[in-house]
């Protein structure tokens, strides 16, 4: 059985955080936000990383540019329940710039408002922020909610007020 190199980049944001990403040669597996970058992450020159990785190095340059709206960088959900991934594959349509409450979520994949909470634990455990947009799901009052990174709410807020002015 052949297993595929797990490997990582820590790419940094326009907020004052690092996102790793953690990927395969096929698919990106996971995103994480990070305060700071541990010295156990290794440090690459460009030309010696691999085509995968030099698309998430251009598409999140593009993302904090303004200039990308959707990402194109294949991924696997390599956790989750069903229900999590439905939900998750209807947050990746949620169009750029745009928020939806996680009532209406609910009601779009259970046909009910009944389930947000299990939508907003879904948004939670998302492995994939940003490539999967969780932080456009947002409270039935507009407010931002729980966000899973370094200053959860505070820095859902900067990022939908980011693509609200790159829209």
């Amino acid at each position: 059985m052949l297993t595929e190199l797990i490997q990582n980049l820590v790419i940094p944001s326009p907020f004052g955080l690092f996102l790793e990403v953690v990927f395969t040669e096929q698919a990106v597996m996971q995103v994480k936000w990070l305060k700071e970058v541990g010295e156990q992450l290794e440090t690459r020159k460009k030309d010696q990383l691999g085509r995968l990785a030099n698309q998430i190095i251009r598409e999140f340059s593009e993302y904090w540019e303004g200039r990308r709206k959707i990402f194109s960088i294949p991924y696997i959900f390599s956790i989750g329940t069903p229900f999590q991934h439905r939900v998750w594959q209807q947050i990746a349509s949620i169009p750029y710039g745009s928020t939806i409450s996680y009532g209406r979520l609910s009601l779009l994949i259970k046909g009910t408002s009944l389930a947000s909470r299990a939508v907003g634990q879904a948004c939670a455990k998302n492995p994939l922020p940003l490539i999967i947009p969780c932080h456009r799901v947002v409270k039935s009052d507009g407010s931002p909610g729980y966000y899973l990174a370094p200053d959860g709410a505070l820095l859902k807020a900067k990022l939908i007020a980011f693509e609200k002015e790159n829209k």
